[in-house]
């Protein structure tokens, strides 16, 4: 079996990154270790996407969303299967599937929810999508649940499974690391994060925050608001994950800081800190399935709500054995049933369907 690995942005680079062991798998989800299930992967990749990225500047319009469908009309066809974790860009070739143009299976994840307007030719337009899509794979039981009930797309396309952190990365990055000195909390991510409330609680402790920002605006809004909030600008690069890996396994604890957002806002960075033993303090999300209290991982906090953050902070900053504890089981809830090994089985299994 052979697939087509798309996404917008190209993953070849990652890929071969993961490869000499240089970036985390579980942001390819499975392309790392389908090959060992006989499937191979061929990731996708458009000549033209500079020329395009230039374009969209001036006209502001992306043509990737229409060309990278109309290529892939011919040149996908010599595969078992395209395969979309991110399908942004996949919907015009969607379409086509469902008219009877392109004859392979599509299978997406939906990582926000089946969206599900109320009528005309949105909603047509999304159903008519959907019916071109051969499995949707979900990371959320709410997000699930309520892609059985909308009647968008049919229920048995639909399937939840776990996903999960490549272990074996960040195990074998701390091998190499010096020992841990856990004397900071540490803010990672960027979508939907609500610097203001995470910023304000901290300033009402003593406690050291070091806070990643993806921009220079970020940075100069931030820097300088309370003594123990250290801001860094970090940029996305091939070398970022190894920095933020570093300053992690140093850190108490992950602060997860979101504002209200649909989807799964927060979970990558919250693996990351469970593959580390490293606990969590989190927005509450009913998106995410894991339930950080009951589970003994971290902490959850309200939205906007200062002091329950700024308590959380002070409480497991001042006790280090229980934070190291909550870290451990976050680390044997990953081990049992949420990584990479177990999700890229899982996925292997649908896809061979």
């Amino acid at each position: 079996m052979k697939i087509l690995f798309y996404q917008l942005d190209s993953k070849y680079e990652r890929l071969e990154a993961w490869k000499q062991g240089k970036y985390f798998g579980h942001p390819l989800f499975g392309a790392t270790h389908f090959p060992k299930y006989g499937i191979d992967v061929v990731m996708s990749r458009n000549p033209y996407d500079g020329f395009y990225k230039k374009l969209k500047k001036i006209i502001k319009l992306d043509l990737r969303m229409v060309c990278h469908s109309l290529g892939m009309l011919f040149t996908a066809r010599k595969y078992d299967a395209v395969y979309g974790p991110y399908p942004k860009g996949l919907g015009l070739l969607m379409f086509f599937r469902s008219i009877g143009l392109f004859n392979k299976p599509i299978v997406i994840f939906s990582h926000q929810g089946i969206p599900n307007p109320k009528g005309g030719l949105k909603k047509f337009l999304v159903k008519q999508a959907y019916k071109g899509t051969d499995k949707v794979l979900f990371f959320s039981q709410l997000h699930f649940d309520e892609a059985r009930q909308t009647g968008i797309c049919a229920p048995s396309k639909l399937f939840k499974i776990n996903w999960g952190p490549d272990l074996e990365f960040y195990d074998r990055s701390v091998a190499a690391m010096p020992p841990a000195k856990t004397d900071f909390f540490i803010s990672t991510g960027k979508a939907k994060r609500d610097y203001d409330t995470l910023v304000s609680a901290f300033a009402k402790t003593d406690v050291p925050l070091l806070l990643y920002v993806d921009t220079h605006e970020l940075e100069s809004t931030y820097a300088g608001k309370a003594p123990n909030v250290n801001v860094t600008y970090l940029p996305v690069t091939p070398t970022s994950p190894s920095i933020l890996i570093n300053s992690l396994n140093d850190a108490i604890a992950l602060s997860i800081c979101t504002k209200k957002a649909k989807g799964l806002i927060g979970i990558t960075n919250m693996y990351e800190a469970m593959a580390l033993n490293k606990p969590v303090i989190i927005t509450k999300n009913p998106a995410i399935d894991i339930d950080v209290d009951k589970e003994g991982i971290g902490i959850s906090i309200d939205l906007d709500d200062v002091e329950g953050w700024k308590r959380s902070i002070e409480y497991l900053y001042n006790n280090p054995e229980i934070a190291a504890e909550m870290g451990r089981k976050g680390r044997e809830l990953c081990e049992k049933k949420l990584n990479l090994d177990i999700f890229s089985g899982e996925v292997v299994e649908i896809l061979k369907k």
